[in-house]
């Protein structure tokens, strides 16, 4: 093809036509320069693309394996090569994984021993209360004993049942937090378990002296859960209000229900400055009054939450100044559950 054709100029003579093929030869140059810079870019970007995939998938993955630790599988790893420049922090990231892996299964090895320990300690601390509970029985039928013998006797009664409570109450947390407890699962009824249990407490709650306002707001109450354990629960958490109440103010039980759930909540004002946290009150034997003047042993709340939380509710504290907050929460068993 000529190039003066191109750009429609007619060839007139010999002369004109060399040139025209001179031009021609140098636009073919130009054009091939041209050419191969247009294939060097596409090739180039072409490259670019492949690359920014590459590390965006990387990337991606980095960013799972974030999830999936953050989820709970600490052993999360990725296939990222060692080549891609997120390869340094995915190792890092398996490496802390591991490390917590590690720090878990030691913990839960130390949770376990103690659990075996509280467990094999309440078991062989029964055989002799047994037997020492027996004899104070039979020293306070003897009707020989002087005045003062029989207040001593008394008070033997008192702390060996303490003490009988004690030890029935270390071994019921530790079979319930072991994950070994049997939990026989039945509809239950909040409204009547709370009635049933301020009943039974009649007289407890006369002798505190203190007033306690019950509140059913609810309209379906009924909710799955061991009967057992939940009427303990409830009894903990009022027994846990009449100790530690400020003298003269009132004890609130209140049933709600919202968003299918049914809930009881205990609230009470604390008789002393509550300079502690939810959690901190949550730990086996933790007392909330540090002068230890009243008969708990620091282990009802944690019992009322390790059964709670192996029938499936929520067991919950809040602390509002000098408010004392319990709050239990089920699912509603309602029809459609059914």
């Amino acid at each position: 093809m000529n190039i003066l054709a191109v750009f429609g100029l007619k060839v007139r003579n010999a002369s004109l036509y060399r040139y025209g093929s001179q031009i021609e030869s140098l636009f073919d140059e130009e054009m091939k320069t041209e050419y191969t810079k247009v294939v060097d870019i596409r090739q180039e970007a072409v490259y670019s693309s492949h690359s920014i995939a590459k590390e965006q998938r990387d990337l991606s993955m980095l960013v799972d394996q974030i999830e999936r630790i953050s989820n709970g599988e600490l052993t999360a790893t990725t296939d990222i090569s060692k080549e891609s420049a997120y390869y340094e922090y995915s190792q890092k990231l398996t490496n802390i994984g591991q490390g917590m892996e590690k720090a878990l299964e030691t913990q839960m090895k130390g949770e376990r021993m103690k659990i075996d320990l509280i467990t094999n300690v309440s078991h062989d601390l029964k055989t002799p209360l047994t037997s020492i509970i027996g004899y104070v029985d039979l020293l306070s039928r003897d009707q020989t004993l002087s005045a003062e013998s029989r207040d001593y006797v008394t008070i033997l009664i008192n702390k060996t049942e303490r003490l009988k409570s004690i030890i029935s109450d270390l071994f019921e947390l530790a079979k319930a937090t072991s994950g070994d407890a049997k939990v026989d699962l039945e509809e239950m009824d909040m409204k009547r378990l709370v009635e049933q249990t301020l009943g039974d407490m009649a007289d407890q709650i006369e002798e505190s002296g203190f007033a306690i306002r019950y509140q059913c707001e609810a309209t379906h109450t009924r909710f799955i859960g061991d009967s057992s354990r939940m009427y303990r629960v409830v009894q903990n958490v009022i027994e846990n209000a009449l100790k530690y109440s400020l003298k003269g103010t009132r004890i609130f039980l209140r049933i709600t229900e919202a968003d299918q759930n049914i809930k009881l909540e205990v609230i009470n004002t604390a008789s002393y400055e509550m300079n502690f946290t939810e959690e901190e009150i949550m730990e086996r034997f933790a007392r909330a009054e540090k002068s230890r003047t009243s008969e708990g042993n620091g282990l009802g709340l944690s019992i009322a939450d390790s059964f709670t939380k192996n029938c499936g509710g929520e067991f919950s504290i809040r602390i509002d100044g000098d408010q004392f907050l319990v709050t239990i929460q089920f699912k509603q068993y309602l029809e459609v559950n059914k």
